[in-house]
């Protein structure tokens, strides 16, 4: 059990998490916890690389969002990736993108 700091809404706080697992050695990471958790780590600069998988499915609302709400208020805050390799999976296909580094 690793206890960590909450945020003021109650979820646990990605960074603190993050360094608690550090603290014990882990230093990689596969989030697939849902649209939510993917928006903080991302809003709060934690991830490297980002893996997508899509499919010629159409489900359009009905579906779960891959990614929550990142509180943009202009098109010129959403983060810039860099695609590194794409590959069709079948009639699926997948793609690795790497996040800008910190500056």
């Amino acid at each position: 059990l690793i206890e960590v700091a909450a945020t003021p809404a109650g979820q646990i706080a990605p960074r603190a998490a993050l360094m608690a697992l550090a603290a014990r050695g882990v230093t990689r990471i596969l989030c697939e916890g849902g649209g939510q958790l993917a928006a903080s780590l991302i809003a709060e600069t934690l991830v490297d690389d980002l893996a997508s998988y899509q499919a010629g499915a159409l489900i359009g609302a009905d579906g779960r969002a891959c990614l929550g709400a990142l509180g943009l208020t202009a098109l010129a805050q959403a983060p810039r990736l860099t695609l590194r390799e794409a590959h069709a999976l079948g009639a699926d296909r997948f793609s690795l993108w790497s996040f800008p580094p910190l500056s």
